[in-house]
């Protein structure tokens, strides 16, 4: 399994101390430093300190109690993580976007708008890994504050029996979440690697064919800024050559779901229908309001595009 999952218990109303535990046990001085690791939250903290992170779970002074909150952790393989960057910071800050992902994916699951949940990444074993701190304190999909309880033995990671084979181990839905994000990062992170090769090889390129003059040249010339693409004024119409391709959109009501007539879904995740990468991946509620949540992704998109991984792939598939 590429992520594995493992649920820590603890019950009672003495004082949680968790968060000093993910912020300060077993460092390992030589990779993560003498200081304490960097918390960060769903809210978009990178930095917080235990104290702080406690304040905010318990959501005012003091520290949750233990029975407060759920603890998980989630371990993957080096060779993965070592995929998100060149360095550890590099590597972390993509761990880290990976999780507010998979996090979004199992709030979701757990029918969650809102919730506050603090994270830590740990360098300290031969597996990267995270510890989770959720507040059971939410506010579920209807508005309403509740408390959650355990997270159902269905997401977690369990035997799977096949009719002729032996039993092997599945990482459950929440761990699969995971994987996804992780497998998302990673694209990111060689589209990155590939953009930032670029400009070295085409000027290398344009020295050979310019001569020894290019040099010279090259070092006086002004560096351009590129400003954010928009695509708010785009056509509904692509054209290519004599051809006119229309984009007829309908609502996930009207949605067949057979591929007649080229339907392509284009929506997050739903019951019997699978999620597509130009699906809004922030979140009512988690991300912010509906407005907020639709110029998130409005802003993404065109950089996803000019990125031209996953979804500029899916936008080309019928060209």
């Amino acid at each position: 399994m590429r992520a594995v999952v493992k649920v820590k218990h603890s019950q009672g109303r003495a004082p949680s101390n968790a968060a000093r535990y993910i912020a300060e046990s077993k460092r390992d001085p030589e990779r993560e430093g003498n200081n304490a690791r960097r918390l960060f939250t769903n809210r978009g903290d990178d930095d917080l300190k235990y104290g702080d992170a406690n304040r905010y779970l318990n959501d005012g002074p003091g520290s949750p109690a233990k029975g407060d909150l759920i603890h998980f952790s989630v371990s993957f393989y080096e060779e993965d993580f070592e995929k998100l960057g060149a360095t550890d910071a590099e590597r972390e800050a993509g761990l880290r976007e990976a999780a507010r992902e998979a996090m979004d994916e199992l709030g979701y699951d757990l029918h969650v708008r809102g919730w506050r949940w603090v994270a830590a990444i740990h360098l300290n074993t031969p597996h990267p890994h995270m510890h989770f701190l959720i507040s059971k304190q939410i506010t579920d999909e209807r508005g309403k504050e509740r408390r959650l309880g355990k997270i159902p033995k269905r997401l977690l990671p369990h035997m799977e029996w096949r009719p002729g084979d032996a039993a092997r181990p599945v990482e459950g839905k929440l761990g699969k979440h995971f994987v996804a994000a992780l497998d998302r990062a990673q694209e990111r992170a060689r589209e990155a690697d590939r953009k930032s090769q670029e400009p070295r090889a085409r000027t290398t390129t344009e020295r050979l064919e310019e001569g020894p003059g290019a040099n010279r040249e090259s070092a006086t010339s002004p560096t351009q800024v590129l400003a954010e693409p928009d695509l708010r004024e785009a056509p509904v119409t692509s054209q290519t050559s004599a051809q006119t391709y229309a984009i007829n959109i309908v609502n996930i009501k009207h949605f067949k779901g057979t591929g007649a007539d080229n339907e392509v879904y284009i929506g997050r995740a739903a019951p019997g229908i699978k999620g597509s990468v130009l699906g809004n991946h922030y979140r009512i509620g988690v991300n912010g309001s509906r407005e907020e949540v639709i110029e998130k992704f409005r802003r993404d998109l065109p950089w996803k595009i000019l990125e031209r991984g996953e979804v500029y792939r899916e936008l080309h598939k019928s060209d």
